[in-house]
């Protein structure tokens, strides 16, 4: 299970994209449901990657907190560590 999402990436997260990620894209056993995301709200062309769509509609900063958001993800549950 996930811990909670933290606060400062969640009012980012609202203010870059304007929406809330703990309302619809949030999962507290799955986490960060991307493609979900990326269907509903990047909504990339048919031929762009997502990250060139996010670059496109909110610039650098939208790019910078989906990796940031990944990352924290990835190092809260991705990593496992020897006993």
């Amino acid at each position: 299970m996930f811990p909670r999402f933290p606060p400062d990436l969640h009012r980012k997260f609202k203010n870059v994209f304007g929406i809330s990620i703990t309302v619809s894209y949030w999962d507290r056993l799955l986490g960060f449901d991307i493609v979900k995301f990326d269907t509903e709200i990047v909504k990339p062309n048919d031929d762009e990657s997502m990250k060139n769509a996010v670059l496109r509609q909110w610039g650098q900063e939208g790019v910078d907190l989906l990796q940031r958001l990944l990352d924290w993800e990835r190092g809260t549950f991705g990593v496992v560590e020897d006993d």
